[in-house]
């Protein structure tokens, strides 16, 4: 999949299955820098920007979450906005929650 990226650098579709894929065999940082590459050929990217916002957030990185949802949800179509607001405010608040401690 790599090579096929690197041969088409700007299929961005191609570019997020990479992305995805490195998230599958968590390689987080391979995966960011995937969903950066989309991002700097198109900014707005809705599943690139949601996707790097959960990566951000699993890394504990609220404050630039926070900032990527707000984008998304600016960028989302009508139809979507709902749900980017949904997803959104589901892992912020799963994130503010504490954690039990051990037993």
């Amino acid at each position: 999949m790599e090579k096929l990226v690197q041969r088409q650098p700007q299929d961005l579709n191609l570019r997020l299955n990479l992305a995805q894929l490195y998230e599958l065999v968590d390689q987080r940082r391979k995966a960011e820098t995937a969903y950066d590459q989309v991002l700097v050929q198109e900014g707005n990217n809705l599943t690139a920007l949601v996707s790097k916002a959960a990566l951000r957030m699993d890394q504990g990185d609220t404050e630039t979450a926070k900032a990527l949802f707000a984008q998304a949800e600016r960028t989302a179509p009508a139809a979507l906005k709902a749900q980017v607001q949904t997803l959104a405010k589901k892992m912020l608040q799963t994130s503010a929650q504490p954690t039990s401690p051990a037993q």
